[in-house]
């Protein structure tokens, strides 16, 4: 699918499979996932229980990530941290807020 993604849920997961285009996710009580994401924008993610994994197929180089959880670990490409994790390297800012539930993005 080609366009943003706008989606929000109180309880359940989200699951996203071959995006093209920004994502704006939150989550109440359940997971995100997505695999085959090609970000073409800033993007958001925030989950206040469960945890976020997105398989990017973009560079390494294209992206930024701004990331924080009270209660998780934080993977952004490869780069690891504790409660806060920037990383800055390329124009799309991924922005990812975690309450309790770690963020994955490789």
């Amino acid at each position: 699918m080609h366009g943003d993604v706008t989606a929000g849920t109180s309880s359940g997961s989200i699951k996203l499979n071959n995006i093209k285009g920004a994502l704006q996710l939150t989550s109440s009580s359940g997971g995100q996932h997505g695999e085959g994401i090609l970000l073409t924008a800033n993007s958001s993610f925030k989950s206040s229980s469960g945890s976020i994994k997105m398989e990017l197929e973009n560079a390494n180089e294209d992206l930024s990530f701004d990331l924080s959880a009270s209660s998780g670990s934080l993977s952004a490409k490869g780069v690891n941290g504790a409660k806060n994790l920037r990383v800055d390297k390329g124009d799309i800012l991924i922005r990812g807020v975690s309450v309790s539930g770690s963020q994955n993005y490789y």
